[in-house]
């Protein structure tokens, strides 16, 4: 039982439930991660390389006259990460068994050469420690690159249960939560050596601390408002999309009348942004066909908000636009070319609908409504910034008649926090939601598990099954 928390009925709670749970996530992660050849998730490359920096202690990128920023990386990774290159986009393109076998064979040689890492110069690298330490192992005990490698993958995965299995502890999840979590697109990206699977469970550890702190009945003491300040830092310093989570401290401020939290307030938005504009003035990138910097492109939208406003609207309303955030919300795997067919993203759309309805604690409405709302403030800012930053980022200047490479799962975070505010401060539920509930998350995560393994064998080893059955 929580300090301070009321009393829960018919809810997932209990501790064997969420060991259950983790159990479950512990076992599809392994699983599909065994089927998952090296560096299939998107910009995972740069995302490795980048984590090899941090390992040697690099925290800001390089960038050589005429390249985009990037840094010094053993020959031997390189030539790892090109060894899975030619799988990227190509669904039909199967990986040999010879293939991985060569790359298999790489070691590590002690001779550096300059990779460019677009896109990952923004991130600040202590998101990358899991894998940083993962590569610092791998490579002290002789470990050949591919053990090291699969050696980030998990560490990666099992950061990730140890978040969630904190934030569980500090608050209890609910059914929307929990089927967020077992999503083949967050499961997929927590086995790989990004930082998409961190990022999420940090996320679900800060709205776990926030939702102790901005509900009343809540115990909540000084260290956790310290904690929330090292996860917010940790995830606005590489998803700037985030930052409108550090608004968490001036409710609580204003809640709780504690100076502490207001200090955090200034202390976290001022790093983040601090880090910011150091990444932006610092990083260079591929060009985008414009001559403008990130800088001057925010700065004129900034000016002309209703440019944004109409190229959002205009994106929003392309029914093209909306099916694409469904599918890479649930799962489009590999190098965003392996769809599950038609029926899983229905059955999955409609799967989490219900999950939706059994998380709802219709009670406490008049004495939680405000952290309710907070919220959905915040994550409706989130999915706003998400639009934003790409469109800066990423779009032609000025704005065409949309904003291009948004994926669902950048909204996976503002999904939860929206998942959070169903239950509010106390996640009562009935005896009917509770048992729908777990029979359809249960339900799901099978389904999901099975299907994704499938996908998985059909898109990358199929044709050897084939060759060993002729």
């Amino acid at each position: 039982m929580q300090e301070g928390a009321p009393e829960s009925n018919h809810w997932l709670g209990a501790g064997a439930a969420r060991l259950v749970i983790l159990g479950l996530l512990l076992i599809f992660g392994m699983t599909i991660a065994a089927l998952i050849p090296p560096l299939q998730s998107p910009d995972e490359p740069a995302h490795l390389q980048r984590a090899y920096l941090f390992a040697k202690g690099e925290v800001v990128l390089i960038a050589p006259p005429g390249q985009a920023s990037g840094g010094y990386i053993d020959r031997g990774l390189r030539d790892y990460s090109e060894a899975f290159a030619h799988l990227q986009f190509s669904p039909e393109t199967p990986l040999r068994r010879g293939e991985l076998q060569a790359a298999r064979r790489l070691i590590w040689t002690g001779n550096e050469v300059f990779s460019p890492l677009p896109g990952a110069g923004y991130y600040f690298p202590l998101i990358y420690a899991p894998q940083a330490i993962a590569l610092r192992i791998g490579e002290a005990l002789g470990l050949n690159i591919d053990k090291s490698y699969r050696l980030t993958r998990v560490f990666s995965l099992m950061t990730c249960l140890l978040l969630l299995a904190v934030a569980f502890r500090v608050f209890r999840p609910n059914w929307l939560v929990l089927g967020m979590l077992v999503l083949p697109m967050t499961v997929f990206q927590a086995v790989s050596s990004s930082i998409d699977g961190v990022t999420t469970a940090l996320a679900v550890l800060a709205a776990a601390l926030a939702s102790r702190g901005i509900y009343r009945q809540y115990a909540y003491p000084v260290w956790m408002s310290w904690a929330l300040a090292v996860v917010l830092l940790a995830l606005t310093t590489c998803r700037i999309q985030l930052l409108p989570m550090v608004g968490f401290f001036l409710a609580i401020f204003l809640l709780r009348r504690r100076r502490t939290d207001l200090f955090l307030l200034f202390a976290v938005a001022g790093l983040s942004l601090g880090w910011i504009v150091l990444a932006l003035s610092n990083v260079t990138e591929p060009s985008v066909g414009r001559t403008l910097s990130n800088s001057q492109v925010l700065l004129s939208y900034l000016q002309q908000p209703q440019t944004f406003v109409r190229v959002l609207f205009a994106t929003l309303g392309d029914a093209s636009h909306r099916l694409f955030y469904l599918q890479t919300f649930v799962g489009v795997l590999g190098w965003l070319d392996s769809y599950f067919q038609p029926w899983f993203y229905a059955f999955s759309a409609v799967a989490l609908s219900l999950l939706a309805v059994a998380s709802v604690a219709w009670s406490g409405w008049r004495e939680d409504w405000a952290g309710r709302l907070l919220l959905v403030a915040i994550a409706t800012a989130c999915s706003l910034l998400v639009f934003l930053a790409l469109l800066v980022h990423w779009n032609p200047f000025p704005a065409g008649d949309a904003i291009y490479g948004v994926q669902g799962r950048y909204f996976i975070v503002p999904a939860l926090l929206l998942a959070f505010a169903l239950s509010g401060s106390a996640p009562r539920v009935t005896a009917v939601q509770h048992h729908a509930g777990r029979l359809i998350l249960f339900g799901y995560a099978l389904v999901a598990a099975a299907t994704t393994s499938q996908l998985l064998i059909s898109r990358y080893w199929i044709s050897d099954l084939a060759a060993l059955g002729q």
